[in-house]
Parts: structure tokens; C-alpha cells; sequence
């Protein structure tokens, strides 16, 4: 039987991946991300407001501040209330604390949708999403709808569970030998950086059923086939010789909890990278596709990413690393960041799934989306209802070779592609 989480509870470790993340935070580099889902209505701010703050006794790891100590930085229990606000023009800017009352998330508004914006140290993408729809679906109970978790949303009548605030690395560690991690530089795309730090955003909405049966028809998985053609979509138009210099290698964060049970809503991924060599610019998408699926094949086993948690969880067990005070692992974490950090990496995408919500839910909400900030290299976030499925591209430049040559294919073989954007790119 799981074990219910103290509630006198004075304060929280950081996860494993989390420790990482409060070292490292740049304008350039805010490692806050967001999730959204847009309703069938127009939002209530009061309302809005109402259901957050309802949710705080059920998301305790959320609603909480962080504090340096001696060895680590830590968690401990905000009572200030949560500000909902209206969205701004730029997304996943860094959190300014002393404007969000210490919360690490903030939630915006805008016309119908709902979004919430956190800082990767809380959580990944799945507990992100665990947390929005539970603030949506209490707001919605709150608007006078008459829904039924049907065990898919985490209500504000349950008492949040051990299992759902641990630290899944440390219970999933073994000593066993890690693996190294990747240090060999990658392609980088080169671009116009934007006058002022943000993300410039394009997005695809497509039907779900559409590029499920289009990377079905090639034998793959969606996740294959979109990695495949963010590969086949570098290609198309950057030169040659640089290519060949250096490996296109497209980061995959995989959710580890398809690999190894876990209920926790903090953070529980990895990171997978496929490499591509550069033979030619006359490759065909198949053939760049045989590539990338024997690379998952190849290097996404549990068996590595065992060794992968293994090698991160032991550094941190290390004695001469426990002991070590906090301004020193700051200096140390620094230069891994810099030296392994987005070193392997032409273009990250994330791909969340299909968000399962209630059947009483879902005649409530039009669409769901997962955005990365875009950092120092271009990123793709992809999340599915039963509809659609969003890609939503993040940058840092003007230009918008990579999205024209993606979403170009997509229409070539059949597709309808519905495009949106921020438009940083006209600023």
C-alpha cells in the first residue's frame, strides 16, 4: 500500500535531474517550459484563480520555495498564494521570484487557453501536464460542469501519495557501472540571433490520426518518424561541408516512467541522442529514416538507460561530491553543464504523447500544446489529443529554414497543416 506524503512536511530535496537546473539559469537559458490546453470558452480570471489556489494541499511539491543550504539547494513549503495572470507576449522567459510571490510556475490566461509555465527543476513534461490538468479540470467543476476524474485527473479530494513526490532516480539506482555521457560535439544550425532573448514559435497543428498512419505506412513509430525528419529537414539546407564535420544528433528526453514503473510528478526523464553522419545531400527521407530507427534500436535500451540514471545518481552519492559545499558544486556543475549541457546536440524534441483526460472532460477542451524555451539550439515539443497533434518549433534566430523544410514535407505527402505563429520572426 502506498504511503500518503506528511503534510507537516517542512521541506523537499531536489530531484536527481532538478540539481542541475537553479545553477545554470541565463536569459538565454531559463529552463522553464510550458504546457497549455485551450477550452471551448472563454476564461474566467476569477475562477481561474479560485481552482490554483484549490489546488495546493493536493500538489505539494509544486507550491513551494527554494532555499541554498550548506550542500544543496531545497525545497520548502510556500504559504503565499499563487498569482494567475494574463499572458505575456514572450513564453518560458525566466521566472522573476519576487513578482510571483517565490513560485517556481506561474499560470496565464489568454482568450480560451490556460497555460502553465515551470521551472524544470519542479518537474518534466508528464508532471506538468498531471498539474495542468488538475488546475482545468477543478476550474471547470468550478464553472458548474459536472465531471468525473475516472482516474485520469489527480483531484483536490485525494491526499497526494509518497509515490507521487519521490525521487524516482534514487529509488531506481543500482551500483552498477553508468555510462558515459555523450561529449562529442554535434552540428550546430547557424542563425540571426533575435534583437531581443526570447523564443520564436512556430507551430503545426495536424490530425493525429493523419501522422500516426503516415510513420505507421513507413514502419515506424511517431517518435521515430519525427526525429527522422527533423534530421532529413537539417540536411535540406545547410552546407555540406560543415555537415560532414560533425554528426547530426537530434536529443530525445524519454519518460522514464515507460521503462521503469513510477507514479511520481517531479522529474523522471533522460536524455537519448540519436547520431546521423552526413554521406549526402541526394539522401532520401527513407533511407535517413533506416538510420535514425537503428539508432533507436541500438542505443534506447533499458539496459542504457540504466547505466545512464546509474552514472548520474552515483555522481551525485559520491562522498567527496556530498561533501562538498554548495558554492563549489555550483562551480563544478557549471562546467559540466558547459561541457556536456547542448555540446551533442543539433535540435531537441520532446514528444509528451497523447494527453488521456476523462470522457466528461474531454467535450470541454479543443486542444492541448507542449512548448520548450529555445536555449542556445532550436527545439520541438510535440503533445496529441485524440484530434490533433501540435509541434510547436522554439528559437532563438530569424530564420525559419528547419520549420519551412518539416512542415514542406508534411503537406508533400498529404497532410493538412494548420501553421501559427508568434511572429518574432517579422520583429
Amino acid at each position: 500500500m502506498d504511503k500518503f506524503v506528511d503534510e507537516s512536511r517542512k521541506w523537499y530535496r531536489l530531484d536527481n535531474a532538478a540539481k542541475i537546473y537553479p545553477v545554470v539559469i541565463t536569459i538565454k537559458e531559463s529552463h522553464v517550459f510550458r504546457v497549455s490546453m485551450t477550452l471551448k470558452e472563454e476564461v474566467n480570471p476569477e475562477i481561474l484563480q479560485k481552482a490554483v489556489e484549490m489546488c495546493q494541499n493536493r500538489f505539494p511539491t509544486f507550491y513551494v520555495k527554494m532555499k541554498p543550504g550548506l550542500f544543496w539547494y531545497y525545497f520548502e513549503p510556500n504559504e503565499k498564494k499563487p498569482i494567475v495572470k494574463p499572458e505575456p507576449a514572450r513564453i518560458c522567459q525566466p521566472i522573476v521570484l519576487h513578482e510571483n510571490n517565490n513560485y517556481f510556475f506561474t499560470i496565464y490566461y489568454y482568450q480560451k487557453r490556460i497555460s502553465l509555465e515551470v521551472f524544470h527543476g519542479l518537474c518534466d513534461g508528464t508532471g506538468a501536464m498531471e498539474f495542468l490538468k488538475a488546475i482545468c479540470f477543478q476550474y471547470l467543476v468550478l464553472q458548474g460542469h459536472q465531471l468525473l476524474p475516472e482516474g485520469l485527473v489527480r483531484t483536490i479530494g485525494e491526499v497526494p501519495t509518497f509515490s507521487e513526490t519521490e525521487d524516482s532516480y534514487l529509488r531506481y539506482y543500482t551500483k552498477e557501472k553508468g555510462k558515459p555521457l555523450p561529449t562529442d560535439k554535434s552540428f550546430k544550425i547557424k542563425g540571426t540571433r533575435l534583437a531581443v532573448y526570447g523564443s520564436s514559435v512556430i507551430k503545426g497543428k495536424i490530425d493525429s490520426r493523419a501522422i500516426y498512419q503516415l510513420a505507421k505506412s513507413k514502419n515506424a513509430t511517431v517518435t521515430e518518424f519525427l526525429v527522422a525528419l527533423l534530421t532529413y529537414s537539417v540536411i535540406q539546407f545547410n552546407d555540406p561541408t560543415e555537415m560532414a564535420k560533425r554528426p547530426i544528433s537530434i536529443c530525445i528526453p524519454v519518460n522514464m516512467r515507460r521503462h521503469f514503473p513510477s507514479e511520481t510528478i517531479r522529474n523522471f526523464a533522460l536524455f537519448f541522442h540519436t547520431i546521423y553522419r552526413f554521406k549526402s545531400k541526394d539522401v532520401t527521407f527513407d533511407e535517413v529514416l533506416q538510420d535514425i530507427k537503428q539508432s533507436f534500436k541500438e542505443r534506447l535500451t533499458k539496459d542504457d538507460l540504466q547505466k545512464k540514471l546509474n552514472l548520474n545518481v552515483g555522481i551525485e552519492k559520491k562522498f567527496i561530491v556530498r561533501i562538498m559545499p554548495l558554492f563549489l558544486k555550483k562551480i563544478m556543475m557549471k562546467f559540466g553543464y558547459h561541457f556536456f549541457g547542448s555540446r551533442p546536440t543539433t535540435v531537441t524534441i520532446s514528444n509528451l504523447g497523447v494527453v488521456r483526460l476523462p470522457e466528461s472532460m474531454k467535450p470541454y477542451v479543443e486542444e492541448v500544446e507542449f512548448n520548450l524555451g529555445s536555449g542556445g539550439i532550436p527545439s520541438v515539443a510535440v503533445a496529441t489529443n485524440e484530434d490533433y497533434t501540435i509541434l510547436s518549433f522554439s528559437r532563438g534566430y530569424y530564420e525559419t529554414d528547419l520549420e519551412y523544410h518539416f512542415f514542406k514535407f508534411l503537406t508533400e505527402q498529404g497532410l493538412e497543416v494548420e501553421i501559427q505563429s508568434n511572429l518574432w520572426e517579422q520583429n
